[in-house]
């Protein structure tokens, strides 16, 4: 919406991959709920990027409108799973059905002029559901108009529409839009069910590759499809089509150079110039989650002298070499420090800044002791 083909573009993509996993629990009790028609015109999913909001969100979806089960509640029956087979199932996992709506952008907003189009479109009935269902993706990115906009219509819901609303940011909502939705937490995956998805989905990879991608994912499955990679470091080709994966590449690139300035140039010049990529690439979270991850396991290498099959082992085993446990632990508590603070900083960039100087600055001191 919005720019409707930019948006298409986008979901479209993510569809192909939006197949639940998981969260069985609370895929139960929305069927429970949706069987007594007790779940709430606004839902809002809360959970780290890449823990199955979107699958869930269309699971719901697919479960309202599938055919099945629009037999069975004529019956006096329970919603069960959609079949996946029927029209409505089929169309909706293509992105196609028109009781579907979704809004998504790639760009840094979601503006008025998208919830001003979507305030129109639902002031219609539904075309073939029982319920028509607007999927909200990153509603974090809402501007204050735009949001104040989508509480006009949260306040006043148009009849058969249930709102989903998925966030990685509950701290960035307005709350008068948290308030009129029924919120529900999904937990990351834990590192043994990023193990099991990944052998189930790729079969052909090796425990140890497993291990290492889960280990590096926090819980993130498409990041671990992402660094599921061969025995001897290749990118996997099956993954050619995730979506993000370039993103998720460049973010690499982008740690692998601030493993290059701290082990060889030390220069603060060059430090500087990463915070920019960093911030123009909008890969902040990650970037620091990927560094946290490798510092763990300088760590785990200095304490066991050992640690995965990582992508980046050598310069892994380097940093750890050359540095103190005790300056690990203080760059890996800079780490934390920042991802706490960085929702409520203004000045992104300079707090990038100071935060990856004030690491750089403790390890190479670390370094010539």
């Amino acid at each position: 919406m919005g720019n409707q083909r930019e948006d298409s573009a986008v979901v479209s993509k993510l569809a192909r991959h939006a197949r639940p996993y998981g969260h069985d629990d609370v895929r139960a009790s929305i069927r429970y709920a949706l069987s007594r028609d007790r779940l709430h015109h606004a839902l809002l999913l809360i959970a780290p990027e890449g823990s199955g909001k979107l699958a869930i969100a269309l699971e719901i979806a697919q479960t309202v409108s599938c055919e099945r089960n629009r037999e069975r509640r004529a019956e006096g029956g329970d919603f069960e799973l959609p079949c996946l087979h029927c029209s409505s199932c089929r169309r909706m996992a293509k992105w196609q059905h028109p009781d579907l709506m979704v809004i998504s952008s790639q760009k840094k907003a979601i503006r008025i002029e998208t919830i001003r189009e979507l305030q129109q479109k639902v002031a219609f009935q539904p075309h073939e559901s029982p319920v028509r269902t607007v999927i909200i993706c990153d509603t974090h990115k809402l501007l204050l108009p735009s949001a104040n906009a989508l509480l006009k219509i949260l306040e006043e819901p148009p009849t058969r529409t249930r709102f989903i609303l998925l966030t990685d940011r509950e701290q960035l909502l307005l709350s008068t839009i948290t308030s009129r939705c029924t919120p529900m937490r999904l937990k990351p995956f834990r590192f043994s069910e990023v193990v099991s998805f990944l052998s189930a989905t790729l079969p052909q990879y090796s425990e140890q590759t497993y291990r290492a991608a889960a280990l590096l994912c926090h819980g993130n499955l498409r990041r671990a499809l992402v660094y599921c990679v061969t025995e001897d470091g290749e990118d996997a080709p099956v993954l050619s089509d995730i979506p993000g994966e370039d993103d998720v590449h460049y973010q690499d690139h982008l740690l692998l150079t601030y493993f290059d300035v701290l082990l060889k140039s030390r220069d603060p010049l060059d430090i500087l110039e990463l915070s920019k990529d960093i911030v123009s690439q909008d890969c902040v979270d990650d970037f620091f989650i990927l560094l946290e991850t490798f510092l763990r396991q300088c760590l785990h290498y200095r304490q066991l002298g050992q640690c995965e099959a990582l992508p980046y082992r050598d310069e892994l085993v380097a940093l750890a070499n050359a540095t103190s446990v005790e300056d690990i632990c203080h760059v890996i508590m800079i780490c934390e420090a920042f991802q706490l603070k960085r929702v409520y900083n203004v000045k992104q960039q300079l707090s990038l800044e100071v935060a990856l100087l004030e690491a750089g600055t403790l390890l190479w001191r670390s370094r010539r002791r």
